[in-house]
């Protein structure tokens, strides 16, 4: 989220270079239900060289920022080795950059020309335990519903969204071990046009340890 060079021509700035804020708040709903809400924001210097060709070189110098927010609710149905218990959740997420060309190895760079560029994204998912030791669950995410950015001397661009669906099912056949299978689909925009890409593989989790941590999440992927 942050960068930070320090080193010539780039500017050097003391410490502290970033903060943090988070805050975690969940009502009492009881034994048999749980309700979680949270939110995080960070902002900190931010710096970067960017590649313009060879032997030359953009130095970017400015701040950059986020924000969080995410909500959790479970369900607890109290059958056999989990079935009936659910799990709901979802997450947003927004990133700003706001830098300024500080010096570049191009003498006809416009210094002081400076690169804004915003994205957010967020998912949902559920897990249900449909039979004793077996869990269904479903995600979907997205990136990109903001989408825009400005490189210097350049004019601002606005960039497409991607997504992905994904459905797994787990079985756990010890309180240690997990085999989870899972498959997925997305579209996903790049330089080149929008790519749809299919995923499926099959994982097997084993907790070492007196105590084993009950997986609530499907795999992200990749985009």
């Amino acid at each position: 989220m942050f960068a930070y060079e320090g080193e010539d021509p780039l500017s050097s700035h003391d410490g502290p270079r970033a903060g943090i804020a988070w805050l975690k708040a969940g009502p009492d709903l009881g034994h048999d239900h749980g309700l979680h809400f949270g939110a995080s924001f960070g902002s900190g210097q931010h710096q970067e060289i960017h590649e313009e060709g060879i032997g030359t070189n953009n130095y970017l110098d400015g701040m950059s920022w986020f924000f969080g927010a995410d909500a959790l609710y479970q369900y607890s149905a109290h059958g056999e080795h989990g079935q009936g218990d659910f799990t709901l959740q979802a997450e947003y997420f927004y990133r700003n950059k706001n830098l300024d060309l500080e010096a570049s190895d191009d003498p006809g760079a416009a210094l002081g020309d400076d690169l804004d560029s915003s994205q957010d994204g967020y998912y949902v998912q559920a897990l249900y335990g449909i039979l004793p030791h077996f869990r269904g669950g479903l995600r979907w995410e997205q990136v990109g519903l903001t989408n825009e950015g400005k490189e210097p001397g350049e004019a601002r661009e606005t960039f497409g969204d991607s997504w992905r669906i994904a459905a797994m099912l787990d079985f756990s056949p010890s309180a240690k071990s997990l085999i989870r299978v899972q498959a997925s689909n997305g579209d996903y925009d790049t330089a080149d046009g929008t790519e749809n890409v299919w995923e499926a593989y099959v994982q097997l989790v084993i907790t070492l340890g007196a105590h084993r941590h009950k997986g609530g999440y499907l795999c992200s992927g990749h985009h």
